[in-house]
């Protein structure tokens, strides 16, 4: 974390309060991740009972289902923090690839939301077009986003490939 020249021009009273506070930071961290892989956890039991009963007491199938899927997007975006969390005290860094996802799958919640307002009764034009353009909307995101994914991702094999040429030379 500290470069070797960093320490050497500090004072030893300076030093140990950076290394407290580091140290403070990283419990944080980690209670952060605690809590939200419990919420995780408690969010994942609660759809599963919850469907499980609506679809025991049968329930509209169809609104029941899809609120289940809501709900483990929901658990996928909650674990996609965590993952960051825990990348970040593994290595000090945080990488643009989680926030990505969770945005696809924010916008892929946000298309099935829609998609179920549709189904469960009549629209007026008008309301049929503000969903239309809330859809369309949520779908130019996910294609900006995949393409951002996209571009992260073959710029770091890129970047590998010329680590790996600048080794061998």
């Amino acid at each position: 974390m500290f470069k070797k020249e960093d320490k050497d021009t500090k004072s030893p009273t300076l030093q140990k309060a950076i290394e407290f506070l580091t140290e403070a930071e990283d419990w944080i961290h980690i209670a952060v991740g605690l809590s939200l892989l419990i919420v995780a956890l408690v969010l994942l039991v609660y759809t599963v009972t919850t469907l499980s009963i609506s679809l025991y007491h049968h329930e509209d199938v169809i609104h029941t289902l899809v609120r289940g899927i809501q709900d483990f997007l929901m658990v996928m975006i909650i674990l996609e923090i965590f993952w960051t969390v825990l990348t970040y005290l593994k290595g000090r860094s945080v990488t643009v690839e989680p926030f990505l996802f969770i945005g696809i799958i924010s916008s892929v919640r946000g298309i099935i939301l829609l998609g179920t307002k549709v189904l469960e009764g009549e629209l007026s034009s008008k309301e049929l077009y503000h969903f239309s353009v809330e859809i369309g909307v949520h779908s130019g995101v996910i294609f900006l986003l995949a393409l951002a994914l996209y571009l992260v991702r073959s710029s770091r094999v890129k970047l590998q490939l010329c680590q790996r040429e600048f080794e061998e030379e």
